[in-house]
Protein backbone atom coordinates (compact mmCIF):
# COMPACT_ATOMS: atom_id res chain seq x y z
CA UNK A 1 0.00 0.00 0.00
CA UNK A 2 1.27 3.45 -0.83
CA UNK A 3 0.97 5.98 1.99
CA UNK A 4 1.24 9.74 1.66
CA UNK A 5 3.13 11.92 4.10
CA UNK A 6 1.13 14.31 6.21
CA UNK A 7 0.44 17.75 4.75
CA UNK A 8 3.09 19.53 6.79
CA UNK A 9 5.80 17.11 5.67
CA UNK A 10 4.76 17.44 2.03
CA UNK A 11 4.81 21.24 2.12
CA UNK A 12 8.27 21.22 3.65
CA UNK A 13 9.78 19.40 0.69
CA UNK A 14 11.23 21.14 -2.33
CA UNK A 15 9.74 19.06 -5.12
CA UNK A 16 8.89 21.71 -7.73
CA UNK A 17 10.83 19.83 -10.40
CA UNK A 18 8.66 16.76 -9.89
CA UNK A 19 5.26 18.39 -9.41
CA UNK A 20 4.10 17.27 -12.84
CA UNK A 21 5.15 13.67 -12.37
CA UNK A 22 1.88 11.76 -12.15
CA UNK A 23 1.80 8.04 -12.70
CA UNK A 24 -1.56 6.94 -14.03
CA UNK A 25 -2.53 3.38 -13.34
CA UNK A 26 -5.57 1.13 -13.44
CA UNK A 27 -6.38 0.08 -9.91
CA UNK A 28 -9.02 -2.55 -9.35
CA UNK A 29 -10.12 -1.57 -5.89
CA UNK A 30 -12.33 -4.61 -5.59
CA UNK A 31 -9.11 -6.63 -5.29
CA UNK A 32 -7.44 -4.30 -2.81
CA UNK A 33 -8.13 -4.07 0.96
CA UNK A 34 -9.58 -0.73 2.02
CA UNK A 35 -8.16 1.42 4.78
CA UNK A 36 -10.08 4.50 5.83
CA UNK A 37 -7.30 6.27 7.71
CA UNK A 38 -6.70 9.87 6.72
CA UNK A 39 -3.24 9.32 5.31
CA UNK A 40 -4.43 6.79 2.71
CA UNK A 41 -4.95 7.66 -0.94
CA UNK A 42 -8.67 6.98 -0.96
CA UNK A 43 -10.56 5.65 -3.96
CA UNK A 44 -14.07 7.08 -4.18
CA UNK A 45 -15.69 4.67 -6.62
CA UNK A 46 -15.37 0.87 -6.05
CA UNK A 47 -14.86 0.19 -9.75
CA UNK A 48 -11.91 -0.14 -12.08
CA UNK A 49 -10.77 3.43 -12.71
CA UNK A 50 -7.72 5.61 -13.26
CA UNK A 51 -6.01 7.16 -10.26
CA UNK A 52 -3.13 9.61 -10.15
CA UNK A 53 -0.43 8.70 -7.66
CA UNK A 54 1.91 11.53 -6.76
CA UNK A 55 5.00 9.41 -6.23
CA UNK A 56 7.24 12.24 -4.96
CA UNK A 57 4.89 12.82 -2.01
CA UNK A 58 5.17 9.27 -0.71
CA UNK A 59 7.51 7.69 1.81
CA UNK A 60 6.30 4.07 1.67
CA UNK A 61 6.78 1.82 -1.35
CA UNK A 62 4.66 -1.14 -0.34
CA UNK A 63 2.19 -2.48 -2.86
CA UNK A 64 2.01 -1.25 -6.43
CA UNK A 65 -0.69 -2.63 -8.79
CA UNK A 66 0.72 -5.41 -10.95
CA UNK A 67 -0.54 -3.56 -14.03
CA UNK A 68 2.30 -1.10 -13.44
CA UNK A 69 5.03 -3.75 -13.16
CA UNK A 70 6.35 -5.88 -15.99
CA UNK A 71 10.11 -5.63 -15.61
CA UNK A 72 13.06 -4.81 -13.39
CA UNK A 73 13.16 -1.39 -15.06
CA UNK A 74 9.55 -0.64 -14.09
CA UNK A 75 10.25 -1.22 -10.40
CA UNK A 76 13.45 0.83 -10.57
CA UNK A 77 11.66 3.73 -12.29
CA UNK A 78 8.94 3.83 -9.63
CA UNK A 79 11.49 3.79 -6.81
CA UNK A 80 13.56 6.52 -8.43
CA UNK A 81 10.46 8.68 -8.86
CA UNK A 82 10.22 9.11 -5.09
CA UNK A 83 12.12 11.66 -3.06
CA UNK A 84 12.81 9.91 0.24
CA UNK A 85 11.50 6.36 0.60
CA UNK A 86 11.59 5.28 4.24
CA UNK A 87 9.93 1.92 3.56
CA UNK A 88 10.54 -0.25 0.49
CA UNK A 89 8.65 -3.54 0.57
CA UNK A 90 9.38 -5.64 -2.52
CA UNK A 91 8.05 -8.94 -1.19
CA UNK A 92 6.76 -10.86 -4.21
CA UNK A 93 8.19 -8.59 -6.91
CA UNK A 94 10.08 -11.34 -8.70
CA UNK A 95 10.95 -8.99 -11.57
CA UNK A 96 13.36 -7.07 -9.33
CA UNK A 97 16.99 -7.25 -10.43
CA UNK A 98 20.12 -5.10 -10.78
CA UNK A 99 18.21 -1.97 -11.81
CA UNK A 100 16.01 -2.25 -8.73
CA UNK A 101 19.06 -2.76 -6.55
CA UNK A 102 20.67 0.39 -7.96
CA UNK A 103 17.46 2.35 -7.28
CA UNK A 104 17.38 1.07 -3.69
CA UNK A 105 20.94 2.26 -3.20
CA UNK A 106 19.87 5.74 -4.35
CA UNK A 107 17.46 5.86 -1.38
CA UNK A 108 19.57 3.89 1.09
CA UNK A 109 20.33 6.89 3.30
CA UNK A 110 16.67 7.33 4.27
CA UNK A 111 15.50 3.70 4.39
CA UNK A 112 14.16 2.44 7.70
CA UNK A 113 12.45 -0.75 6.52
CA UNK A 114 13.56 -2.93 3.61
CA UNK A 115 11.82 -6.16 2.60
CA UNK A 116 13.43 -8.04 -0.31
CA UNK A 117 12.05 -11.50 0.41
CA UNK A 118 11.21 -13.67 -2.59
CA UNK A 119 13.79 -11.88 -4.76
CA UNK A 120 16.17 -14.73 -5.54
CA UNK A 121 18.12 -12.60 -8.03
CA UNK A 122 19.68 -10.64 -5.16
CA UNK A 123 22.96 -12.34 -4.28
CA UNK A 124 24.70 -12.45 -0.92
CA UNK A 125 27.11 -9.77 -2.13
CA UNK A 126 24.14 -7.63 -3.23
CA UNK A 127 22.70 -7.83 0.29
CA UNK A 128 26.03 -6.72 1.77
CA UNK A 129 26.24 -3.79 -0.64
CA UNK A 130 22.76 -2.61 0.32
CA UNK A 131 23.37 -2.99 4.07
CA UNK A 132 26.64 -1.07 3.80
CA UNK A 133 24.71 1.97 2.51
CA UNK A 134 21.61 2.04 4.75
CA UNK A 135 22.37 4.55 7.51
CA UNK A 136 18.96 4.48 9.21
CA UNK A 137 17.76 0.91 8.67
CA UNK A 138 15.65 -0.51 11.50
CA UNK A 139 14.09 -3.60 9.90
CA UNK A 140 15.70 -5.90 7.32
CA UNK A 141 13.60 -8.77 5.94
CA UNK A 142 14.66 -11.42 3.44
CA UNK A 143 12.34 -14.32 4.36
CA UNK A 144 8.78 -14.41 3.06
CA UNK A 145 6.43 -15.20 6.00
CA UNK A 146 3.79 -16.74 3.73
CA UNK A 147 6.01 -18.92 1.55
CA UNK A 148 9.39 -19.34 3.28
CA UNK A 149 10.93 -21.28 0.38
CA UNK A 150 14.75 -21.39 0.59
CA UNK A 151 14.95 -21.55 -3.20
CA UNK A 152 13.42 -18.12 -3.71
CA UNK A 153 14.42 -16.11 -0.64
CA UNK A 154 17.82 -14.38 -0.79
CA UNK A 155 20.41 -15.84 1.58
CA UNK A 156 23.46 -14.26 3.18
CA UNK A 157 26.73 -16.16 2.98
CA UNK A 158 28.71 -16.11 6.21
CA UNK A 159 31.90 -15.49 4.21
CA UNK A 160 30.35 -12.30 2.78
CA UNK A 161 28.66 -11.30 6.02
CA UNK A 162 31.85 -11.16 8.05
CA UNK A 163 33.27 -8.70 5.49
CA UNK A 164 30.23 -6.42 5.76
CA UNK A 165 30.88 -2.85 6.85
CA UNK A 166 27.65 -1.75 8.55
CA UNK A 167 26.46 1.75 7.63
CA UNK A 168 24.84 2.04 11.08
CA UNK A 169 23.96 0.09 14.21
CA UNK A 170 20.27 1.01 14.16
CA UNK A 171 18.83 -2.43 13.29
CA UNK A 172 16.06 -3.71 15.55
CA UNK A 173 14.94 -6.64 13.36
CA UNK A 174 17.14 -9.03 11.38
CA UNK A 175 15.20 -11.56 9.32
CA UNK A 176 17.60 -13.34 6.96
CA UNK A 177 19.25 -16.76 6.72
CA UNK A 178 23.04 -16.85 7.09
CA UNK A 179 24.93 -19.85 5.73
CA UNK A 180 28.19 -21.14 7.21
CA UNK A 181 30.23 -24.27 6.48
CA UNK A 182 29.17 -27.16 8.70
CA UNK A 183 30.24 -30.77 8.94
CA UNK A 184 27.04 -32.77 9.37
CA UNK A 185 28.38 -36.28 9.41
CA UNK A 186 28.12 -36.76 5.67
CA UNK A 187 30.50 -36.22 2.80
CA UNK A 188 33.03 -33.46 3.21
CA UNK A 189 31.83 -30.22 1.65
CA UNK A 190 33.54 -26.94 0.88
CA UNK A 191 32.42 -23.30 0.85
CA UNK A 192 34.56 -20.53 -0.62
CA UNK A 193 37.40 -23.01 -1.08
CA UNK A 194 37.80 -23.72 2.65
CA UNK A 195 37.73 -27.20 4.14
CA UNK A 196 34.52 -27.82 6.02
CA UNK A 197 35.87 -29.03 9.35
CA UNK A 198 34.63 -28.19 12.80
CA UNK A 199 37.51 -25.90 13.76
CA UNK A 200 37.22 -23.81 10.62
CA UNK A 201 33.44 -23.76 10.93
CA UNK A 202 33.63 -22.44 14.49
CA UNK A 203 36.10 -19.76 13.43
CA UNK A 204 33.71 -18.46 10.78
CA UNK A 205 30.68 -18.79 13.04
CA UNK A 206 32.38 -16.76 15.75
CA UNK A 207 33.04 -13.98 13.24
CA UNK A 208 29.38 -14.07 12.17
CA UNK A 209 28.29 -13.72 15.81
CA UNK A 210 30.73 -10.84 16.24
CA UNK A 211 29.26 -9.05 13.24
CA UNK A 212 25.69 -9.56 14.50
CA UNK A 213 26.75 -8.33 17.94
CA UNK A 214 27.63 -4.95 16.45
CA UNK A 215 23.88 -4.38 16.06
CA UNK A 216 23.39 -3.83 19.78
CA UNK A 217 19.79 -2.60 19.39
CA UNK A 218 18.48 -5.88 17.97
CA UNK A 219 15.12 -6.93 19.38
CA UNK A 220 14.33 -9.73 16.92
CA UNK A 221 16.96 -12.10 15.55
CA UNK A 222 15.40 -14.37 12.94
CA UNK A 223 17.89 -16.71 11.31
CA UNK A 224 15.65 -19.60 10.28
CA UNK A 225 12.73 -20.19 7.99
CA UNK A 226 9.57 -18.95 9.61
CA UNK A 227 7.72 -21.91 11.10
CA UNK A 228 4.09 -22.11 9.98
CA UNK A 229 3.83 -25.87 10.75
CA UNK A 230 2.27 -26.45 7.32
CA UNK A 231 4.59 -29.34 6.45
CA UNK A 232 5.12 -32.54 8.48
CA UNK A 233 8.35 -32.21 10.42
CA UNK A 234 9.94 -35.31 8.89
CA UNK A 235 9.30 -33.97 5.37
CA UNK A 236 10.49 -30.44 5.95
CA UNK A 237 13.59 -28.80 4.54
CA UNK A 238 16.28 -28.01 7.09
CA UNK A 239 19.18 -25.60 7.03
CA UNK A 240 22.26 -27.72 7.49
CA UNK A 241 24.88 -25.11 6.61
CA UNK A 242 23.79 -22.80 9.43
CA UNK A 243 24.90 -21.41 12.77
CA UNK A 244 25.06 -24.04 15.52
CA UNK A 245 23.82 -21.56 18.14
CA UNK A 246 26.19 -22.99 20.75
CA UNK A 247 28.71 -21.42 23.10
CA UNK A 248 31.36 -23.69 21.58
CA UNK A 249 30.75 -22.07 18.19
CA UNK A 250 31.08 -18.56 19.64
CA UNK A 251 27.49 -17.60 20.46
CA UNK A 252 28.68 -15.88 23.65
CA UNK A 253 29.70 -12.98 21.37
CA UNK A 254 25.97 -12.10 21.37
CA UNK A 255 25.93 -11.33 25.10
CA UNK A 256 25.71 -7.61 24.26
CA UNK A 257 22.21 -7.98 22.78
CA UNK A 258 20.49 -6.90 25.99
CA UNK A 259 17.31 -5.77 24.17
CA UNK A 260 16.72 -9.07 22.35
CA UNK A 261 13.11 -10.23 22.72
CA UNK A 262 12.68 -12.89 20.04
CA UNK A 263 14.96 -15.56 18.57
CA UNK A 264 13.86 -17.59 15.54
CA UNK A 265 15.92 -20.67 14.65
CA UNK A 266 13.15 -22.59 12.89
CA UNK A 267 14.29 -25.44 10.64
CA UNK A 268 17.93 -24.87 11.53
CA UNK A 269 20.03 -27.91 12.39
CA UNK A 270 21.20 -26.16 15.54
CA UNK A 271 22.77 -27.75 18.62
CA UNK A 272 21.32 -25.38 21.20
CA UNK A 273 21.07 -27.15 24.54
CA UNK A 274 20.75 -26.64 28.28
CA UNK A 275 24.04 -24.76 28.62
CA UNK A 276 22.94 -22.24 25.99
CA UNK A 277 19.49 -21.78 27.56
CA UNK A 278 21.04 -21.00 30.94
CA UNK A 279 23.38 -18.57 29.21
CA UNK A 280 20.43 -16.86 27.45
CA UNK A 281 18.56 -16.46 30.73
CA UNK A 282 21.59 -14.69 32.18
CA UNK A 283 22.60 -12.46 29.25
CA UNK A 284 19.31 -11.75 27.44
CA UNK A 285 17.09 -10.38 30.23
CA UNK A 286 14.31 -9.26 27.85
CA UNK A 287 14.01 -12.52 25.89
CA UNK A 288 10.34 -13.49 25.51
CA UNK A 289 10.20 -16.14 22.80
CA UNK A 290 12.27 -18.78 20.99
CA UNK A 291 10.81 -20.15 17.75
CA UNK A 292 12.06 -23.44 16.32
CA UNK A 293 13.87 -24.70 19.41
CA UNK A 294 12.46 -28.21 19.04
CA UNK A 295 10.89 -28.37 15.61
CA UNK A 296 14.11 -27.16 14.05
CA UNK A 297 16.37 -29.52 15.99
CA UNK A 298 16.65 -33.14 14.87
CA UNK A 299 17.88 -34.35 18.25
CA UNK A 300 16.06 -32.44 21.02
CA UNK A 301 17.32 -33.11 24.51
CA UNK A 302 14.67 -34.16 27.10
CA UNK A 303 16.45 -32.22 29.84
CA UNK A 304 15.77 -29.03 27.86
CA UNK A 305 12.01 -29.56 28.17
CA UNK A 306 12.34 -29.95 31.92
CA UNK A 307 14.52 -26.86 32.33
CA UNK A 308 12.17 -24.70 30.27
CA UNK A 309 9.14 -25.95 32.19
CA UNK A 310 10.79 -24.99 35.46
CA UNK A 311 12.60 -21.76 34.56
CA UNK A 312 11.22 -20.23 31.34
CA UNK A 313 7.88 -21.87 30.39
CA UNK A 314 6.85 -18.89 28.24
CA UNK A 315 9.84 -19.01 25.92
CA UNK A 316 8.38 -21.77 23.73
CA UNK A 317 4.99 -23.25 22.90
CA UNK A 318 5.54 -27.00 23.03
CA UNK A 319 3.46 -29.92 24.30
CA UNK A 320 6.45 -31.59 25.96
CA UNK A 321 7.31 -28.40 27.84
CA UNK A 322 3.68 -28.03 28.89
CA UNK A 323 3.61 -31.61 30.17
CA UNK A 324 6.89 -31.15 32.00
CA UNK A 325 5.51 -27.98 33.55
CA UNK A 326 2.39 -29.78 34.76
CA UNK A 327 4.52 -32.58 36.19
CA UNK A 328 6.73 -30.09 38.02
CA UNK A 329 3.70 -28.29 39.47
CA UNK A 330 2.23 -31.58 40.68
CA UNK A 331 5.51 -32.42 42.41
CA UNK A 332 5.53 -29.03 44.12
CA UNK A 333 1.93 -29.54 45.24
CA UNK A 334 2.73 -33.00 46.64
CA UNK A 335 5.81 -31.71 48.46
CA UNK A 336 3.76 -28.95 50.09
CA UNK A 337 1.18 -31.45 51.28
Amino acid sequence: MLRANNEEAIQSRNHHSLEALNICCLWNVMDEPQDETQDELELENPTRREENILIPFLDTFDSVPQSMISSDGDIAALIRAGLHWEVIDLDGYEEAGPLTQAAILDHAAHLRHLDISYISSFSSEDLCTILSKCRSLVRFTAIDPVDPDPAVNPVMSGADFIQLDWASTSLAVWNCMITVPRSNGGDEEEEDGQANNEMESHRIQQQVYQKLAQQTRLQELKLGRLDRKQVPEDESWYQTQCLEMTLASGMDELAVLKDLKQLDISYMNHNLGLTELEWMAKHWPKLEKIDGLFRGCRDPRPVVHEWLATHQPDWVVDDNVRQARQTALRRISIDRE
